[in-house]
């Protein structure tokens, strides 16, 4: 099942690719969504670890930058969930518009590098991970969020801000979240 949030992002990318205008933060940059959880944010400002593509990536995702926003470590291998913004043209031939893309869950061993789908299929009756590797890809997201919003209470405010609920997110994604002292509250506040 799809999360409300990721049906949102793909209604408001629409939105923006039929209008020919970027989505634009408040700050009039352009804003990215994540893939995780659905929050906005300005990649200049809130700063993700990059992404090293490998041939597979960039022929699979695009060449653009990508962020890592969270990954399961087993070993020599890890499993991470990536996105970043794509250039989209528009139907008219005008200026190409930046765009969050829905992100890929990539395995990762050594140099190499296979895509494994999109990260709301980890939610899938047949996932694409397993649970284990989907509770340790979501608490390492946690850790990593925490971070590049600048701690846990600037985190919160913006769950609270962006209006995030638990009916917009998976119940491992509000399992993982509130384990990281988060809370998700049930409903939004009008």
């Amino acid at each position: 099942m799809k999360s409300i949030a990721r049906k949102a992002l793909r209604c408001a990318a629409l939105a923006c690719l039929l209008s020919g205008v970027p989505a634009l933060a408040d700050s009039g940059t352009v804003a990215m969504t994540d893939p995780l959880f659905g929050l906005s944010f300005d990649p200049a400002a809130v700063r993700f670890p990059t992404w090293q593509d490998s041939q597979v990536t960039r022929r699979e995702l695009g060449s653009s930058r990508k962020w890592v926003f969270g990954c399961a470590q087993s070993g020599d291998a890890s499993t991470c969930v990536i996105a970043g913004m794509r250039s989209v043209q528009s139907d008219g031939g005008g200026k190409a518009v930046s765009e969050p893309d829905f992100g890929a869950v990539v395995y990762r061993r050594g140099t190499m590098q296979q895509v494994l789908g999109t990260p709301d299929r980890m939610f899938d009756a047949k996932p694409i991970v397993s649970e284990r590797v989907r509770k340790a890809l979501l608490a390492d997201a946690v850790a990593r969020y925490t971070r590049a919003f600048g701690g846990k209470e600037k985190l919160q405010a913006e769950i609270t801000a962006q209006q995030l609920t638990r009916d917009a997110l998976q119940a491992a994604a509000v399992e993982a979240l509130e384990a990281g002292g988060l809370s998700v509250p049930a409903e939004s506040t009008p």
